[in-house]
């Protein structure tokens, strides 16, 4: 596969490309299927200046992910200022990585019109993103003021102890993270909170005892007596949370067609799953050899897929006992699989 990618792709001699300052073929070049080529195309074009300014910024929304992350790494280490304009805008870009480029490259440029663009980027959906807009904040010579700006810039920069350093005037601004997309955030934002205490950490901790991730909850119940959160209230909390898997769509699925409910409650592996489908066969089987002589309930042919709901509706099939003996099973195995869905634990 190597040789055949290379007869088809041959590899980029980069020192060449840049020798013949050819910025055309050093941007294609960041699209070649591997790390160290792309980083040195990139490198070369940072090192080909301001010549290659233009060209670079024609590319700057290229289609391609790794061209545009390679465009803009160059124009972060050319430093032109004319630059500005055009990255501003990939601060919202929805590939995290190009987002985290861009906020370390307006930091190496460091233009003051970079300033409040890189302040609102302080609160982006993504840790990594919220790294790079606080190191280039900090490359820009930039210090945070208010209580505000210290709470995201110090925990962006992940400096938990000068966090807690700040005291409880900086918990109402921790509030955001506990809804990050990063576990390891949330569970390190509990910490803090148990560590500074006081009424809006217990509300916080509280709210925290119902997270969807497993580490996150059972720090919220580490944290929850220095939140101020009583012992006897944890597993109130905790059962607030959403459950993996709803037990009605569990038994919908199972009434429909018996393994699938199974499936879904469980994630069953192909022999417990197939255990239960071939029982439901067998069933139909004996319908039809025992119960209707050999023959189905009349079904047009487009209704086919839909034999089990339609035989609700068809009287001579009732009559043949047809339906009572299959749903029979179907319901058995739906109120069977809701049950095992209701009394599942949910604190793990």
């Amino acid at each position: 596969m190597q040789f055949l990618r290379q007869i088809i792709s041959p590899k980029p001699d980069i020192a060449a490309l840049r020798e013949k300052k050819d910025i055309d073929g050093l941007i294609k070049a960041l699209r070649y299927d591997d790390y160290d080529i792309q980083w040195r195309a990139a490198e070369a074009l940072g090192k080909l200046g301001k010549d290659a300014v233009d060209r670079l910024l024609a590319s700057l929304h290229h289609r391609h992910r790794d061209i545009r992350l390679g465009v803009i790494e160059a124009l972060g280490e050319i430093r032109d200022p004319q630059a500005i304009p055009s990255l501003l805008p990939l601060l919202k870009d929805e590939s995290v990585e190009v987002r985290w480029a861009t906020a370390l490259a307006l930091g190496e440029i460091g233009d003051t019109r970079a300033l409040n663009p890189l302040l609102l980027s302080l609160l982006d959906p993504d840790k990594y993103v919220r790294y790079g807009a606080a190191i280039a904040l900090k490359r820009m010579g930039w210090q945070p003021k208010s209580i505000s700006e210290k709470a995201y810039y110090y925990v962006d920069m992940q400096d938990w102890d000068t966090i807690v350093a700040l005291g409880p005037e900086v918990e109402d601004f921790l509030l955001p993270f506990l809804n990050d997309r990063d576990p390891e955030v949330r569970s390190k934002i509990l910490e803090i909170l148990g560590l500074l205490g006081g009424d809006k950490a217990k509300k916080f901790c509280r709210l925290a005892l119902s997270d969807s991730d497993m580490a996150v909850r059972w720090n919220a119940v580490l944290s929850g007596l220095k939140c101020g959160v009583p012992h006897r209230q944890l597993p109130l909390g905790v059962s607030k949370m959403p459950r993996e898997k709803n037990p009605y769509l569990a038994a919908f699925l199972n009434f429909i067609y018996p393994p699938t409910g199974y499936w879904y409650a469980e994630n069953w592996g192909w022999w417990k799953t197939g255990l239960i489908y071939e029982t439901y066969i067998l069933c139909l089987i004996l319908i039809f050899l025992f119960i209707n002589k050999g023959e189905f309930p009349i079904l047009p042919d487009y209704f086919i897929v839909f034999y089990v709901l339609y035989g609700w509706m068809d009287i001579s099939s009732w009559m043949t006992g047809a339906n009572v003996i299959i749903y029979g099973y179907h319901i058995s195995t739906t109120l069977h699989v809701f049950r095992k869905v209701v009394t599942k634990p949910n604190v793990l």
